[in-house]
């Protein structure tokens, strides 16, 4: 593979991962909503922990559980603010 093909290659897994962050906030939309219907706290630690961990196991090298556990930190950051955003909390 020549470097413009894996450059190709790169961008379209760069495409693959904005649509499934972008389904994956519509689902955590619609978890919030549920939450705030229901009256249930709008975060929960143990989940987002569980979430982390989970990820992190299956990391493989270069990707190592830390590099996940960023990604997802950021991942969890960016639903929260958009929640808030969608819930008028904000």
């Amino acid at each position: 593979m020549d470097i413009n093909a894996a450059r190709r290659a790169i961008d379209e897994l760069d495409a693959q991962l904005v649509s499934l962050l972008s389904k994956r906030m519509e689902l955590s939309l619609q978890v919030a909503k549920l939450k705030a219907d229901r009256g249930l706290e709008p975060r929960d630690l143990e989940r987002e922990k569980s979430i982390i961990e989970t990820a992190g196991k299956l990391a493989r090298w270069p990707l190592t559980p830390q590099a996940v556990a960023r990604v997802l930190e950021t991942v969890l950051e960016v639903s929260r603010a958009a929640t808030a955003v969608e819930l008028g909390q904000k």
